[in-house]
């Protein structure tokens, strides 16, 4: 963690420090989003529905809830969207949500996170600006897929944009990872060992590592590699 604010600066990007959030309807995701984050920030929620953002009212102790179209320009300008750090666009219709965080950056909100259903979106959000697209459906197969595996996955993620996983190992005893130093081991050559952690000690995996029991374990890999990956850590 101590590392990630160089990181930001070596990578041209800013650290944002979110005080003010706006989120786009008020479903099922929207209002767990809004009853998180309103412990920690400012949140304004804006649901369409009349009848929903009264339920909203009484549910949310510290949102500010909005009734009106949250693509109405006039809307956002009045409820001062450009002092906003973050633009969460979660409705039902994935359109909806694209496009109105496409307003919310233009405007000068400086992260803009958009709930999608269609996963064809996800190269879109790359050429248009948007930072974050969330689908959960791959969310929901990630998480099966790591429960049906047979190694000792933890994480497993999709690298954005790209058809590449990332995939977190809790190394089990006597595996084959363990046997030789990383140099000598014939690791699939479309994938990488990233780094490791043992115990408190964090370290980035180099030709004479020697990775052991227990050590948690990140691998980046394209799809074809994984079942060769697998074999390393059972």
């Amino acid at each position: 963690p101590d590392g990630i604010g160089r990181i930001l600066e070596l990578t041209g990007k800013d650290k944002t420090r979110f005080k003010n959030i706006m989120i786009l309807g008020g479903g099922k995701i929207g209002r767990m989003c809004a009853s998180v984050l309103e412990k920690k920030f400012n949140v304004k929620l804006i649901e369409s529905d009349l009848k929903k953002a009264y339920e909203l009212s009484d549910y949310l102790s510290e949102t500010l809830i909005l009734q009106g179209d949250g693509r109405d320009i006039q809307l956002l300008m009045d409820e001062s969207i450009g002092e906003m750090d973050a633009f969460i666009a979660v409705t039902e219709d994935s359109e909806t949500n694209i496009i109105s965080c496409l307003m919310a950056r233009e405007m000068g909100v400086v992260k803009t996170i958009a709930h999608v259903e269609n996963a064809e979106y996800n190269q879109l959000t790359r050429v248009i600006g948007i930072n974050a697209l969330v689908n959960k459906k791959m969310i929901t197969a990630a998480n099966i897929t790591r429960l049906v595996r047979k190694t000792n996955i933890v994480a497993l993620t999709h690298v954005h944009g790209m058809d590449a996983e990332v995939l977190e190992y809790v190394v089990p005893p006597e595996s084959r990872i363990t046997q030789k130093d990383v140099r000598n081991l014939k690791f699939p050559r479309g994938a990488i060992l990233g780094g490791y952690v043992r115990g408190d000690d964090v370290g980035i995996v180099v030709g004479d590592t020697r990775i052991q029991s227990q050590d948690r374990v990140v691998v980046f890999s394209l799809p074809h590699c994984i079942q060769q990956v697998e074999a390393f850590f059972r």
